[in-house]
């Protein structure tokens, strides 16, 4: 623009005109000269948007699936520009993927993808093979929901394009893997679970189609080495061996399992995932509240659990309960209230092990808990020598230190284990998986 007054009169009046406002050619001669600058710090992604002058811009964090498809565009991750200063995303998954997004009135100006060339190697087989953002969605109400990001919105499994069989069964397990290590968090606006943005794999979901030719030869090939076994005298021997070792997992029973928990915070919640999928591998009937949350936000915390609890106790099961810090925290809380203990209730309603602490405890105080619950800690996160004296009458196992002894334990017995060299085996294998989560645990 240009301005002009007088020069001899104090407080003289000025007159200005922008003779080039209306021509756009000069507002894109100004962003054809601006530059975008990323830079790397550990989770941080620093960014600085250079322009000669001031404009009205947006950036964005994008996800490409494939060199050469469309950027899309992640959700809640739109911020104003502010030239020349340096700003940042938090919390940012390095994947060569991610992607940052300059914007003006519809129009893209600047692609950047800052781990493209650094960790494209690192990701050559799952760069472009079958994964899919999600979306966690937390109300109020503490009833995570999940969603698939098509097109920079987010679709229900059931309204979504992507080629997928059993919408609910996928919901669930795309659930279990997200609140456990399966999926990679890309990003969260409030840097925990609740809004964020995971990459989770579908390869194991979905129908692996394969051609008739192919089909085939893999049918011959299986019959051959059928043939071929036949004629050995170990084939007998073998699949019995196959038998005990994929089939069972050691227990002749699958019993039943209730494990009761305080969600400190999301990495713990995830821990506990973990742990209870692993029981279930083991062919154990493992009911845990956090795979449970849409049946409880229906019927209310204290109506399912004394429902679980119920079915647990007839079926002869044991019920798991698995104490922590915030754990120990609400049971002296408890303990404190006396009679006004049910404003713990009005504190947190959806809270399921709120809703069982009335009768949870009151078993421990009539000495009524033997045989029924057991108690567990992670030791690394809670040690054995703060577990009140209270909860001393029932078996207790530090995990994973004492997992043998645990497993055996619910199990019902020594009688009901038909092999200990598996028992020791999948002990082994449930202890390093246990390991490797609580120290992902205690770093978050």
């Amino acid at each position: 623009c240009v301005e002009a007054w007088w020069t001899d009169m104090w407080d003289a009046p000025r007159k200005g005109r922008c003779p080039f406002w209306n021509y756009l050619e000069y507002e894109e001669n100004i962003w054809r000269k601006s530059n975008l600058i990323l830079e790397v710090r550990d989770k941080l992604l620093m960014w600085k948007f250079e322009a000669p002058c001031n404009v009205l811009g947006e950036i964005v964090l994008c996800w490409r699936s494939t060199s050469d498809s469309r950027c899309q565009e992640i959700p809640r991750s739109r911020q104003k520009i502010l030239v020349n200063e340096q700003q940042e995303f938090k919390a940012l998954i390095q994947h060569p993927a991610l992607c940052v997004q300059v914007w003006r009135k519809g129009k893209v100006w600047h692609t950047q993808c800052p781990h493209e060339k650094r960790n494209k190697e690192d990701y050559k087989d799952g760069w472009e093979r079958n994964n899919v953002l999600v979306m966690l969605n937390q109300s109020s109400v503490p009833n995570i929901s999940i969603c698939i990001l098509e097109g920079g919105s987010c679709i229900s499994l059931v309204n979504s394009n992507t080629n997928l069989h059993k919408a609910e069964f996928l919901e669930r397990r795309l659930l279990e893997d997200s609140l456990s290590d399966e999926c990679e968090m890309v990003w969260s606006p409030h840097g925990n679970i609740s809004d964020a943005i995971l990459l989770c794999p579908l390869d194991k979901y979905m129908r692996l189609h394969l051609n008739l030719a192919w089909s085939i030869c893999v049918l011959i090939a299986i019959c051959v080495f059928l043939l071929l076994m036949l004629q050995y005298r170990r084939l007998k021997e073998w699949l019995k061996y196959l038998k005990v070792d994929y089939n069972s997992p050691g227990f002749v029973n699958s019993r039943r399992v209730l494990i009761l928990y305080f969600p400190d915070h999301a990495a713990f919640e995830r821990l506990v995932s973990t742990f209870a999928s692993a029981l279930q591998d083991l062919h154990f009937q493992v009911t845990v509240d956090l795979w449970h949350r849409s049946n409880i936000s229906a019927v209310g915390p204290l109506g399912w659990f004394h429902s679980q609890r119920k079915e647990v106790l007839e079926q002869n099961g044991i019920i798991v309960f698995l104490l922590s810090k915030g754990a120990l925290e609400k049971c002296t809380e408890w303990l404190l209230l006396g009679k006004e203990r049910q404003s713990l209730f009005l504190e947190e309603p959806h809270t399921t092990f709120a809703a069982s602490l009335n009768c949870v405890i009151s078993s421990f105080l009539d000495q009524e808990a033997s045989g029924d619950y057991i108690i567990t800690c992670f030791e690394d996160l809670f040690s054995k020598k703060d577990i009140p004296h209270l909860f001393q009458n029932v078996p207790v196992f530090p995990l994973p230190s004492q997992l043998t002894r645990f497993l055996v334990t619910v199990a019902g017995g020594h009688k009901m284990v038909t092999s200990k060299d598996l028992l020791k085996k999948h002990s082994k294998r449930i202890s390093h998986k246990l390991t490797d989560a609580i120290r992902k645990c205690k770093h978050s």
